[in-house]
């Protein structure tokens, strides 16, 4: 990812996104105004007044924000909507201005977009919601509502915690192998008596069987990149956030 500072955000950007002048998508690090201060908790999103300030600077003419309980719940953004809804983990929209936003503390966050069609959808996925399958889930919405096909997407993945920082039970193994059969082997590893998960290989498997060739993944880890990134498993109580819209 690309690191760069706008309106005092240290914020994040994929490499291949860099040169679409039809999109902003970010991820935002812990830190304004070089202090480690910066939180995207969605409680505390309409108090925050220098987060205001940078939307309205970046070009957006509005906001929408899940209140994300770990589902596959996906909510289609258009004129009429709120600026938030309850129990939804991913949003989509084809408005341009409209910005989505998705909030983490070790689980992913990724962008769909398609820029044939012109829409975008941003997902935030855990071990529940790779369980259930929210890719799909977001990428049926967008392809009923908006024609998107796999050849059209892009999905950017920003940083979630790596396989290495991720001890799990027996039991969470058990249900991925009650739905992905054998495969699931190929999700986790065991040292020392100790079961380590990989979400970035679940959300690959998943990518491959939806047939979407163009992704990223950031390359970060939040517990292991903890000074840059809010990471639940460090105890930290704020949480990272990806904003993206089209371009009006």
């Amino acid at each position: 990812m690309i690191e760069k500072t706008i309106h005092g955000f240290r914020i994040f950007s994929f490499e291949k996104l860099e040169s679409d002048k039809s999109l902003f998508c970010c991820v935002f690090s812990k830190f304004f105004q070089d202090k480690p201060t910066a939180d995207f908790s969605s409680r505390l999103l309409s108090k925050n007044k220098p987060f205001q300030i940078f939307l309205h600077k970046i070009g957006a003419s509005s906001l929408f924000f899940p209140r994300q309980r770990h589902t596959a719940n996906i909510y289609a953004v258009d004129e009429n909507s709120p600026n938030y809804a309850e129990n939804f983990d991913a949003s989509c929209s084809n408005l341009p201005g409209q910005a989505l936003m998705g909030f983490s503390a070790d689980c992913s966050l990724s962008v769909f977009y398609d820029k044939r069609n012109k829409a975008i959808g941003i997902c935030h996925a855990g071990w529940r919601g790779a369980l259930l399958d929210i890719y799909s889930s977001l990428f049926r919405t967008m392809s009923l509502k908006y024609s998107t096909k796999p050849k059209d997407l892009f999905v950017g993945i920003g940083p979630f915690i790596s396989q290495d920082n991720y001890p799990v039970s027996e039991e969470l193994i058990e249900k991925f192998k009650a739905i992905y059969g054998k495969d699931v082997k190929n999700f986790y590893y065991k040292k020392q008596g100790t079961i380590y998960f990989s979400l970035e290989k679940v959300l690959r498997f998943q990518l491959n069987m939806l047939g979407i060739k163009n992704f990223e993944f950031s390359g970060f880890c939040t517990y292991k990149n903890n000074d840059l990134f809010h990471s639940y498993r460090k105890k930290d109580k704020g949480h990272l956030a990806m904003l993206a819209f089209l371009k009006e």
